[in-house]
C-alpha cells in the first residue's frame, strides 16, 4: 500500500475509533509498526493527528476559534497543494476570479497556470502580492479595515467595492463545511465580504482540506444552494464527503501528486525513522 493511501486508511480509522495505538493501526494496514509511526509522524506534522495517552488520535478544530496563520500555514501542506492543482484545472484563461482569504486560497492563487491572462480580484493582501508581480495580470485588492495576523480587507468598504464587480468564478476560503450547517467561518467582518462575493461570482467554490469536511465554525456563511462545489483533498473521511453529497452538494476532491504516489516503504529510510524525535507507542505521550 502506497504512503498516501495507508495515511488515508490510518484517518479513517481514526474517524471511527477515536483513539487508536500503532500496532492495531499497522495491524490494519498491513504493514510494520516502524512504517506506521513514520506516518504518524508525517500526519501530525501535518496537524492531521495528535497524540494523546493510550495512542493517536485525529486533530480536532475549534468551534470558536480559529488556529493562527502561522498555524495553518504549517497545517496540511500537501492536501492544499492537492486542492491547488484542482482549482488551476477549472480556471480558464480569461477568467475574472475572485480570491477570498486563507492559507489553502493562498496556495491555489499561486497555483493558477501561466497561460492565465485573466483579472484577479481578491482582499488578501498575500494574494495580490503574489500574483501581481505576473506579466498580463489585471489584479484588483479590495480596500478595508485590515486584519494584522490574515493580512486581510474587510468591513463596509470592501464590501460596496466588491458590488462594482461581476466575476466569473469565486474561490472562497472556509471554516468548517457540514452537509446540514453548510459553509461556516469565524470572523462575522469577512462573513459579509464573502457573501458579497457569492453574490457577484457566476460560479462559488469553497476549498477546504480534510480537517474542515464534518467540521462546524463559529457562524454560518450561508447554504449550499448558493455553492457550485466543494473542492477538497483525497484524504477527507469518505463517509463525511458521502453526506455532503446526499445533501445534493457536488464535492471535487484531489489526487497525490505523482511524485507522492510513486513513493513506496521501500524508499522511505529506516534510518529516517531511528533518528526521529516522534515516536508513537501507545502509552501516551512522552
Amino acid at each position: 500500500m502506497l504512503p498516501d493511501k495507508r495515511r488515508e486508511l490510518i484517518l479513517r480509522l481514526l474517524e471511527e475509533r477515536e483513539v487508536a495505538r500503532p500496532a492495531f493501526l499497522a495491524e490494519q494496514a498491513g504493514v510494520s509498526v516502524e512504517t506506521i509511526r513514520r506516518d504518524l509522524v508525517s500526519l501530525e506534522q501535518e496537524g492531521a493527528v495528535h497524540r494523546v495517552y493510550g495512542g493517536v488520535a485525529r486533530a480536532r478544530l475549534s468551534h470558536s476559534t480559529e488556529p493562527s496563520r502561522a498555524e495553518r500555514l504549517a497545517l496540511q501542506g500537501g492536501a492544499k497543494a492537492e486542492i491547488a492543482a484542482l482549482v488551476a484545472g477549472i480556471i480558464e484563461d480569461s477568467d475574472t476570479v475572485i480570491f477570498d482569504v486563507g492559507t489553502t486560497v493562498e496556495m491555489c492563487a499561486q497555483a493558477v497556470a501561466p497561460s492565465f491572462h485573466g483579472r484577479v480580484i481578491t482582499n488578501s493582501v498575500p494574494v495580490a502580492t503574489r500574483l501581481a508581480s505576473r506579466s498580463g495580470l489585471d489584479v484588483h485588492l479590495l480596500g478595508g479595515h485590515v486584519r494584522p495576523d490574515e493580512l486581510s480587507c474587510s468591513g463596509p468598504d470592501t464590501v460596496a467595492l466588491l458590488k462594482q464587480f461581476h466575476a466569473d468564478k469565486a474561490i472562497l476560503g472556509s471554516g468548517g463545511v457540514h452537509p446540514q450547517a453548510g459553509l461556516t467561518d469565524y470572523h462575522l467582518d469577512e462573513i459579509a465580504v464573502r457573501l458579497a462575493m457569492i453574490d457577484a461570482a457566476q460560479q462559488v467554490y469553497v476549498v477546504a482540506d480534510a480537517i474542515k469536511i464534518g467540521h462546524v465554525a463559529l457562524r454560518k456563511v450561508c447554504d449550499w444552494g448558493r455553492i457550485t462545489a466543494v473542492i477538497t483533498d483525497s484524504s477527507a473521511d469518505p463517509a463525511q464527503v458521502a453526506r455532503l453529497r446526499e445533501a445534493g452538494v457536488e464535492v471535487l476532491q484531489g489526487r497525490p501528486s505523482d511524485q507522492d504516489a510513486s513513493v513506496s516503504d521501500q524508499t522511505t529510510s529506516d534510518s529516517a525513522a531511528a533518528t526521529s524525535p516522534t515516536r508513537y507507542d501507545g502509552g501516551g505521550p512522552r
